[in-house]
C-alpha cells in the first residue's frame, strides 16, 4: 500500500477519525508506512516510542534510528530534535559542534525553536564561536514568528545593550541601537505568550519605574502571573508588595505564603519588623532582571 495512505489510516485510527480508535492499529500503520520510507511516519513512530505514548514500551534509541532516518529526508521535527537530544546529551552523546549543525539546518528552513536555541548557543559560544550579530538576526526571525521564547531572549539581550548604553554610552558610531519601545514590546508580547521570565521582568520594570512610568498595580500583576508559573524571584518580589501593600492591598499572610527564601538571613530579615534599614536590605536581595530562559514550547508538525 503507498505510504501515505498509511499515514492517513494512521492518524485515522490514532484519532478515531471515521473508525474505532485503535492506538495500537496506529502503530503498525506507522510502522509500516516507515518501513517504506516515509519520513512523516518515522518521525511520528520515533515520537510514539520516545515518549511511550499511550502504553507503548518506551525505546528511546529505536525512537532515535527512526528520527535520524527522517531527518536524512529533511524533515524538520526530526532535524530539530536531534540537535536539541545532542545538545543536552539525552539518548546521544553530547556533541555541540554536532547539535549545531542540525540546529542550523532546522534554522535555515525557518523552524522558529531552533533558531531561538542556535540563538543561545552563538551567544554563550556552545559548539562555535561567540557571534551576536548572528544570534540577534536568528532571534529576530524566530519574534517574526511569534515564538514566546525568542522574544524574550531578544528583549533581555536589547536590555542588557540598553543598561550598558546607559553606563558607557552608545557602542556604534552613529548612536543607532535598539529602543526602549522595542524592548518593552516585545517583553509584552513574550509575557502575553506565556513567559514567565518575561512577565517577572515587566513586572520590575513597572515596579522600579525603568523604561516604563512607574505602576506598582501593573507589577504586582506581572508579577502574579510570573509567580502562578511557579518563578521563585517572581513570588518574592510579590511577597514584598503584599507585606508593604504597594499595588495591592497589605496581607501579611499572603507574603508569607509567597515568600521563598534562598537562606536563613533572608527568612530572619522578612520576618523582622519591617525598618527602612531591614526594607532596603529586602530591596537588594531581589533579584532584577530575570536570565531566565523560559520553558514554553509549542512544537509544530513539518512534513507530516
Amino acid at each position: 500500500m503507498d505510504p501515505k495512505v498509511l499515514l492517513i489510516l494512521a492518524v485515522k485510527y490514532q484519532e478515531g477519525d471515521g473508525v474505532d480508535k485503535d492506538f495500537g492499529k496506529a502503530v503498525e500503520l506507522y510502522r509500516e508506512a516507515a518501513d517504506a520510507g516515509h519520513a512523516g511516519a518515522q518521525w511520528a513512530l520515533g515520537d510514539i516510542l520516545f515518549h511511550g505514548r499511550n502504553g507503548t514500551p518506551e525505546d528511546i534509541q529505536e525512537a532515535i534510528i527512526w528520527f535520524e532516518k527522517a531527518a536524512a529526508q529533511d524533515q524538520m521535527d526530526a532535524t530539530l530534535l536531534l540537535g536539541l537530544l545532542m545538545r543536552k546529551g539525552r539518548g546521544l552523546p553530547k556533541n555541540l559542534p554536532r547539535a549545531a549543525e542540525f540546529l542550523k539546518k532546522a534554522a535555515d528552513h525557518g523552524v522558529a525553536q531552533a533558531q531561538w536555541v542556535l540563538a543561545k548557543m552563538l551567544k554563550h559560544g556552545q559548539g562555535m564561536d561567540v557571534d551576536l550579530v548572528k544570534a540577534e538576526k536568528l532571534l529576530q526571525a524566530a519574534v517574526a514568528q511569534g515564538h514566546a521564547q525568542a522574544q524574550f531572549s531578544l528583549a533581555l539581550m536589547y536590555d542588557d545593550e540598553l543598561t550598558r548604553t546607559e553606563i558607557e554610552g552608545p557602542r556604534t558610531k552613529d548612536g543607532h541601537g535598539p529602543t526602549e519601545d522595542v524592548m518593552v514590546e516585545l517583553y509584552l508580547k513574550s509575557a502575553h505568550g506565556g513567559c514567565a521570565a518575561a512577565q517577572h521582568n515587566l513586572g520590575y520594570l513597572f515596579e522600579n519605574g525603568r523604561f516604563l512610568d512607574q505602576d506598582m498595580a501593573s507589577a504586582a500583576k506581572w508579577y502574579a502571573l510570573a509567580a502562578e508559573s511557579g518563578h521563585e524571584s517572581a513570588k518574592n518580589s510579590l511577597a514584598f508588595m503584599y507585606s508593604q501593600g504597594r499595588g495591592v492591598e497589605q496581607n501579611e499572610q499572603e507574603a508569607s505564603e509567597l515568600f521563598q527564601p534562598r537562606n536563613k538571613a533572608e527568612t530572619m530579615l522578612f520576618e523582622s519588623a519591617p525598618s527602612p534599614e531591614n526594607m532596603n536590605k529586602m530591596e537588594e536581595a531581589k533579584v532584577p532582571i530575570s536570565p531566565y530562559s523560559c520553558t514554553i514550547i509549542h512544537p509544530s508538525m513539518h512534513n507530516r
